[in-house]
Protein backbone atom coordinates (compact mmCIF):
# COMPACT_ATOMS: atom_id res chain seq x y z
CA UNK A 1 0.00 0.00 0.00
CA UNK A 2 1.24 3.53 -1.14
CA UNK A 3 0.53 7.07 -0.60
CA UNK A 4 -3.39 7.39 -0.68
CA UNK A 5 -4.25 4.10 -0.12
CA UNK A 6 -2.26 4.29 3.27
CA UNK A 7 -4.10 7.51 4.01
CA UNK A 8 -8.15 5.97 3.38
CA UNK A 9 -6.87 3.12 5.84
CA UNK A 10 -5.95 5.40 8.70
CA UNK A 11 -9.02 7.57 7.73
CA UNK A 12 -10.69 4.47 7.84
CA UNK A 13 -9.47 3.54 11.13
CA UNK A 14 -8.96 6.71 13.02
CA UNK A 15 -12.01 8.67 12.02
CA UNK A 16 -14.87 6.31 13.72
CA UNK A 17 -12.58 6.26 17.29
CA UNK A 18 -12.99 9.92 17.23
CA UNK A 19 -16.33 10.58 16.51
CA UNK A 20 -17.53 8.07 19.23
CA UNK A 21 -15.13 9.60 21.90
CA UNK A 22 -17.03 12.71 20.74
CA UNK A 23 -20.43 11.13 20.93
CA UNK A 24 -20.05 9.59 24.48
CA UNK A 25 -18.45 13.01 25.45
CA UNK A 26 -21.16 15.77 24.16
CA UNK A 27 -23.59 12.23 25.93
CA UNK A 28 -22.48 12.26 29.37
CA UNK A 29 -21.83 16.21 29.62
CA UNK A 30 -25.00 16.94 28.54
CA UNK A 31 -26.93 14.42 30.57
CA UNK A 32 -24.73 15.97 33.77
CA UNK A 33 -25.96 19.31 32.78
CA UNK A 34 -29.70 18.08 33.06
CA UNK A 35 -29.23 16.17 35.93
CA UNK A 36 -27.22 19.78 37.78
CA UNK A 37 -30.00 21.65 36.56
CA UNK A 38 -32.62 19.62 37.92
CA UNK A 39 -30.89 19.23 41.51
CA UNK A 40 -30.53 23.53 40.95
CA UNK A 41 -34.24 23.49 40.78
CA UNK A 42 -35.10 21.65 44.06
CA UNK A 43 -36.02 19.01 41.91
CA UNK A 44 -35.06 15.17 42.17
CA UNK A 45 -32.94 13.24 39.39
CA UNK A 46 -34.54 10.14 40.08
CA UNK A 47 -36.93 10.05 36.77
CA UNK A 48 -33.74 8.25 35.22
CA UNK A 49 -33.65 5.79 36.49
CA UNK A 50 -35.39 3.21 35.88
CA UNK A 51 -36.71 0.30 38.73
CA UNK A 52 -38.56 -1.93 37.39
CA UNK A 53 -37.23 -5.41 35.69
CA UNK A 54 -39.22 -6.04 32.29
CA UNK A 55 -39.82 -9.36 33.03
CA UNK A 56 -42.59 -9.63 29.65
CA UNK A 57 -39.61 -8.84 27.15
CA UNK A 58 -37.28 -11.23 28.36
CA UNK A 59 -39.76 -13.92 28.31
CA UNK A 60 -40.98 -12.54 24.44
CA UNK A 61 -37.31 -12.91 23.64
CA UNK A 62 -36.77 -16.30 24.81
CA UNK A 63 -40.55 -16.85 23.10
CA UNK A 64 -39.20 -15.70 19.75
CA UNK A 65 -35.40 -17.28 19.99
CA UNK A 66 -37.54 -20.39 21.08
CA UNK A 67 -39.52 -20.57 18.19
CA UNK A 68 -36.72 -19.61 16.08
CA UNK A 69 -35.28 -22.57 16.57
CA UNK A 70 -38.38 -24.91 15.70
CA UNK A 71 -38.17 -22.62 12.59
CA UNK A 72 -34.86 -24.06 11.59
CA UNK A 73 -35.20 -27.42 12.89
CA UNK A 74 -38.88 -27.83 10.58
CA UNK A 75 -36.56 -25.70 8.08
CA UNK A 76 -34.06 -28.38 7.81
CA UNK A 77 -37.06 -31.01 7.68
CA UNK A 78 -38.56 -29.45 4.79
CA UNK A 79 -35.16 -29.13 3.32
CA UNK A 80 -34.73 -32.64 3.23
CA UNK A 81 -37.91 -33.46 2.21
CA UNK A 82 -37.34 -31.88 -1.09
CA UNK A 83 -37.80 -28.50 -0.97
CA UNK A 84 -35.84 -25.36 -1.65
CA UNK A 85 -33.50 -24.81 1.14
CA UNK A 86 -33.78 -20.82 1.02
CA UNK A 87 -36.79 -21.44 1.20
CA UNK A 88 -37.65 -23.78 3.50
CA UNK A 89 -35.71 -22.72 6.53
CA UNK A 90 -36.52 -18.72 5.59
CA UNK A 91 -40.48 -19.69 5.87
CA UNK A 92 -39.97 -21.90 8.71
CA UNK A 93 -38.09 -19.27 10.81
CA UNK A 94 -41.02 -16.19 9.97
CA UNK A 95 -43.64 -18.79 10.51
CA UNK A 96 -42.54 -19.77 13.88
CA UNK A 97 -41.56 -16.80 14.95
CA UNK A 98 -45.00 -15.07 13.77
CA UNK A 99 -46.59 -18.07 15.83
CA UNK A 100 -44.22 -17.53 19.22
CA UNK A 101 -45.58 -13.69 18.54
CA UNK A 102 -49.32 -13.95 18.34
CA UNK A 103 -48.75 -16.35 21.59
CA UNK A 104 -47.28 -14.20 23.35
CA UNK A 105 -49.92 -11.39 22.57
CA UNK A 106 -52.85 -13.80 23.42
CA UNK A 107 -50.70 -14.37 26.77
CA UNK A 108 -50.17 -10.78 27.33
CA UNK A 109 -53.45 -9.86 26.54
CA UNK A 110 -54.65 -12.63 29.23
CA UNK A 111 -52.75 -11.60 32.06
CA UNK A 112 -53.17 -7.63 31.87
CA UNK A 113 -57.02 -8.34 31.98
CA UNK A 114 -56.20 -10.49 34.91
CA UNK A 115 -54.51 -7.78 36.55
CA UNK A 116 -56.90 -5.18 35.53
CA UNK A 117 -59.77 -6.89 37.15
CA UNK A 118 -57.67 -7.40 40.61
CA UNK A 119 -57.46 -3.86 40.70
CA UNK A 120 -60.79 -3.03 40.47
CA UNK A 121 -61.52 -5.23 43.11
CA UNK A 122 -58.87 -3.88 45.66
Amino acid sequence: MEGPMVAVAINAVVWPFIATIVFFYLYFSHRTKVRLALIESGRDASIFRRNTVDKLRSLKHGIVALMAGVGLLFGGFFDAMGMDDDVAYFAGVLLFVGVGLVLFYFYVSRTTDVREEESDIL
